[in-house]
């Protein structure tokens, strides 16, 4: 027969607090990549992506969007027609998207106005509509200075099954390392896009 004291149910009660606050920051999206919990598929990715970057590294420089951004809620963000939805992703990364540093067109290539019916759009098999992209987050192994910040994401498109591993570099020449995230972001520019392999 089990008996609880006073002291033991005290200590019971910090144990289920303490697992639950765990849990909590689980679930939580992360800011920066957290693939090595993946243990050695996290490691051979994290490989990848140096060989990759170390080849097809070159300096790309993007103009801010132009047009209307509209925020239609937490996930989703309308640039004029084109509409990208986000998911799994930090909320402290997202002005990223809000301020037009990144956009559908730089993955689709620009669509101008009037070039096809709306019947004809829905029937392509790539629509910049239908982006969708996930799990974005910060590689800090890659981080070369202060200035710069290196971000991989799962991009899912219409008419494919699995989603393709992207990447991006952005810079702020004003940053040091006391520069908190949002101000980094805030006078970012995006100097680099690319496409890398499809996951499995």
């Amino acid at each position: 027969m089990l008996i609880f004291t006073k002291t033991s149910a005290t200590i019971i009660l910090y144990l289920v607090i303490i697992f639950s606050s765990q849990a909590q920051k689980t679930d939580e999206y992360p800011c920066v990549s957290k693939r090595e919990i993946f243990g050695t598929q996290g490691r051979h990715e994290d490989r990848q992506t140096k060989k990759l970057i170390k080849k097809e590294y070159t300096k790309q420089y993007y103009n801010r969007y132009s047009g209307t951004i509209t925020v239609v809620d937490q996930d989703t963000i309308k640039y004029d027609d084109e509409v990208l939805i986000i998911f799994n992703t930090c909320k402290n990364l997202i002005p990223i998207f809000q301020r037009g540093i990144f956009y559908p067109s730089i993955i689709t290539g620009p669509v101008k106005k009037g070039m096809a019916r709306k019947q004809e759009l829905d029937s392509m098999l790539f629509r910049n509509d239908s982006l969708r992209i996930s799990d974005f987050a910060e590689l800090k192994f890659l981080r070369k200075s202060s200035k710069a910040k290196f971000f991989r994401f799962w991009l899912y498109s219409k008419g494919m099954l699995n989603p393709t591993v992207c990447f991006i570099e952005l810079t702020n020449d004003s940053a040091t390392p006391k520069t908190n995230l949002e101000t980094f972001i805030t006078g970012s520019r995006l100097i680099f896009y690319k496409e890398g392999w499809v996951v499995l």
